[in-house]
């Protein structure tokens, strides 16, 4: 539209006006071939990185549910020694399910339990695998049917197999904790850490560089290691990383 002065007077010029809406307006658009290219880059790339996001936040996960139960089973047996003594006060005599018993029945008391499954295996299923596999995936799962150990679900979704330890090494009680019950993928390192009863030390992660035969150096520092000592990993340095370590034949350790 354009103003035009004709004398003294200004009109307007409304040609313009009508010949531009007359004029089919041009609209950009993507074909199909360009939306269908586009779906496939974002579906590849989500391929690739929603998994990556999701294993990180299963390992940030499992850290602070490791952590917070390691903080709740120390607790309990601070107070169960301040008011019933210590496991080495407790007669136990060894890995058997009468020493397991007392060690039961002296610390679940201080522990917030959600089922207690008892020593039953076939009971305990619903509290903790029957079976549990090595990290490096190698040999046979180890079978949980018939040993010693008491089994309890906590409320924080953690369970724990307790269990009486050998009393002439200066071990008075185990702990496996499964930082998601019994569900899956039931491995140590993974899911599954243990930590041991010692006078000296109190309630340590199973790795500890003190157990110079079974340190996690040598038992959790790639993924081709069996897992016992990963529990100790987690705890000091707050991730999983060696999850994501190929195994070495003649692995170098770098002291951190």
């Amino acid at each position: 539209m354009f103003l035009i002065k004709k004398g003294n007077k200004t009109v307007k010029n409304l040609v313009p006006y009508c010949l531009n809406t007359l004029v089919p307006k041009k609209e950009l658009a993507f074909t199909l071939a360009e939306v269908l290219i586009t779906i496939g880059i974002i579906g590849i790339v989500a391929a690739m990185t929603i998994p990556t996001l999701m294993q990180k936040y299963y390992e940030k996960q499992t850290v602070s549910r490791l952590k917070e139960t390691y903080s709740i089973l120390t607790q309990a047996l601070k107070l169960c020694g301040e008011e019933n003594g210590y496991p080495e006060e407790w007669g136990l005599t060894g890995r058997n399910d009468e020493s397991t018993a007392i060690v039961a029945e002296k610390i679940i008391p201080y522990l917030k339990v959600n089922i207690d499954c008892g020593m039953k295996m076939e009971k305990s299923d619903k509290c903790f695998p029957v079976e549990i596999q090595r990290l490096n995936g190698q040999g046979r799962k180890e079978s949980l049917v018939n040993q010693p150990k008491y089994y309890v679900s906590l409320l924080n979704g953690t369970s724990v197999a307790i269990e009486s330890a050998e009393v002439n090494l200066d071990l008075y009680s185990y702990f496996l904790i499964d930082t998601n019950g019994a569900a899956k993928p039931n491995t140590l390192g993974k899911d599954i850490f243990e930590f041991t009863y010692r006078p000296s030390l109190g309630l340590v992660p199973s790795g500890h560089p003190d157990n110079s035969s079974n340190t996690y150096k040598t038992t959790c520092m790639d993924i081709g290691d069996y897992g016992w000592g990963c529990a100790y990993y987690v705890i000091n340095f707050g991730d999983m990383e060696y999850l994501h370590r190929k195994p070495e034949a003649n692995p170098t350790w770098i002291e951190i």
